[in-house]
């Protein structure tokens, strides 16, 4: 390159699904996708303890859920926050925690019994004719994801990775 040139720098264009209809320009943040590898035993688990750690994940998750949903609101306004209130519902929902429960009574990890419960549930509600509900199919899967990440060790990730100006965050889902 002559010492007359100068470099310029091209914007990249990131095309995707956004959450609303707006155009945005800005930093990007990727939110890794994180493996959670299935807890390897010999022996029976202990259904006792493993719904004590599946509690404590679900705690985690709810605090987590607060703080997200807090800068969503100051940052994005009270409309956007809401997805956030609707996965904090879900966390105290009777039938997603007896569904839970049933699974790690039958022998089944934390890990396992959340991929049970969020399938059963995400197709339930994916197989209902009303738009909204259907929509809540992949919140069920998000919130189970979030309790995984808690159940391995790997939630507070998402809070502390973040950058502290505001940015676009991509993820596969």
């Amino acid at each position: 390159m002559a010492d007359t040139e100068k470099k310029v720098a091209v914007p990249s264009v990131f095309r995707g699904i956004g959450i609303n209809d707006k155009r945005v320009m800005g930093s990007l943040h990727f939110l890794p996708a994180i493996s959670i590898d299935e807890e390897k035993t010999e022996s029976p688990l202990d259904a006792d303890r493993e719904w004590e750690r599946m509690i404590g994940a679900i705690k985690a998750t709810a605090e987590q859920l607060a703080v997200l949903q807090k800068r969503a609101r100051e940052q994005a306004g009270e409309k956007e926050a809401e997805i956030f209130e609707i996965h904090a519902m879900l966390l105290e929902d009777e039938d997603f925690l007896d569904r839970l429960h049933m699974e790690i009574q039958d022998g089944k990890s934390c890990l396992s019994a959340l991929d049970g419960t969020a399938d059963y549930f995400s197709k339930l509600f994916d197989s209902l004719d009303d738009p909204y509900l259907s929509a809540r199919a992949a919140d069920v899967c998000d919130v189970a994801t979030q309790i995984k990440r808690n159940v391995s060790g790997k939630g507070a990730q998402m809070l502390t990775e973040a950058p502290s100006k505001p940015y676009i965050l991509v993820a596969d889902d």
